[in-house]
C-alpha cells in the first residue's frame, strides 16, 4: 500500500502535492541530491490550464537555477540527468531555457487539474452499467500494473546490471531490508564492474544477488593477482620444508 502525505506550498494554501510513501520515495532518499532536485521540480511543475509566462503545459517546469535547491552546476546537471534515467521526467532545452516535465508521480504526485471531469460524470449518469463493468475492467488493470510496479526504479537497474539472474523477487526483499544501508547505485554498479573481472565470476561463479547485497560484497577489494602468486609461493615454499622434515626426523616437527 502507498501511503500518501499532503505537502503544503506557501505560495498557494489552497494547493498542495502528495510525497508518497513507497519503496520508490525510500530508494530515492538515498540520493538527497536528486531527491531535492525532484521536489523542487513538483512544487514548480504547473497544474492548470491557466495561462502562463512561460507558456508551460500541465506537469512541465523551467528548471536551469541550480543555487535554488542547494546544488553545484554540475551536481545539478548530474542529478537532472540521474532523474532522466530513472525515468521521472524528460528534459526539453528551448530558447527561454530548459524545460522538464514530470512523467512519473509514484514519488510525488502535484495533483494536475482535470479538465475532463464534467465529461465523465455526465457519462457515469448516463451509462451506469457499462460503466460499472468498464470500473471492474479498471480495477483488474489497476492490479496487474501494481504487479508490475512492485519493484522500484533503483532496484531495476541494480537487477538490469547484475549479472547473475535468478530469484528477482528474493532479491527485491532483501533490497528493501537494506535499503537505508545501500550505498550509491553507481558504487554498486562500479563494484560490480570490478569483480566481472576475476576468474571466478568469469568462470561463472557468480553469487546470488541477494547473498551479494547481504554480504555488502561492493566492499570486497579489488583482486590481485600479484598479491596471489606471492602467497602462493610462501604456501609452496612451507609445505616442501614441512616435507623435509618429516622425511629427516620420520615424525612430524613443528
Amino acid at each position: 500500500m502507498i501511503r500518501q502525505f499532503k505537502v503544503f506550498i506557501p505560495m498557494e494554501l489552497t494547493k498542495f502535492i502528495q510525497l508518497n510513501k513507497c519503496a520508490e520515495t525510500k530508494d530515492l532518499l538515498r540520493h538527497p541530491k536528486e531527491f531535492t532536485l525532484l521536489a523542487m521540480i513538483a512544487c514548480r511543475a504547473k497544474r492548470t490550464n491557466q495561462l502562463g509566462i512561460a507558456g508551460l503545459n500541465i506537469m512541465e517546469a523551467m528548471v536551469g537555477d541550480h543555487d535554488s535547491c542547494g546544488l553545484s552546476r554540475q551536481e545539478y546537471r548530474t542529478s537532472l540527468k540521474k532523474l532522466k534515467k530513472w525515468g521521472f521526467l524528460t528534459i526539453k532545452s528551448t530558447s527561454k531555457g530548459t524545460i522538464v516535465k514530470l512523467i512519473n508521480s509514484t514519488i510525488f504526485n502535484i495533483n494536475p487539474e482535470q479538465i475532463n471531469h464534467q465529461t465523465n460524470q455526465t457519462a457515469t449518469i448516463k451509462q451506469p452499467s457499462s460503466n460499472h463493468q468498464a470500473t471492474t475492467n479498471n480495477n483488474v488493470k489497476n492490479v496487474k500494473n501494481e504487479k508490475k510496479k512492485k519493484y522500484s526504479v533503483l532496484f531495476n537497474e541494480f537487477w538490469k546490471f547484475y549479472p547473475r539472474k535468478t530469484n528477482k523477487f528474493h532479491t527485491w526483499k532483501t533490497w528493501q531490508k537494506l535499503n537505508s544501508n545501500l550505498p550509491d547505485i553507481e558504487v554498486l554498479k562500479n563494484a560490480i564492474r570490478k569483480q566481472e573481472n576475476s576468474e571466478a565470476w568469469k568462470k561463472g561463479c557468480i553469487p546470488h544477488a541477494s547473498t551479494w547485497l547481504n554480504g555488502r560484497r561492493w566492499e570486497d577489494e579489488a583482486f590481485n593477482p600479484d598479491k596471489y602468486d606471492s602467497f602462493k609461493e610462501e604456501q609452496e615454499d612451507a609445505f616442501r620444508e614441512f616435507e623435509r622434515r618429516i622425511k629427516k626426523t620420520g615424525k612430524l616437527v613443528s
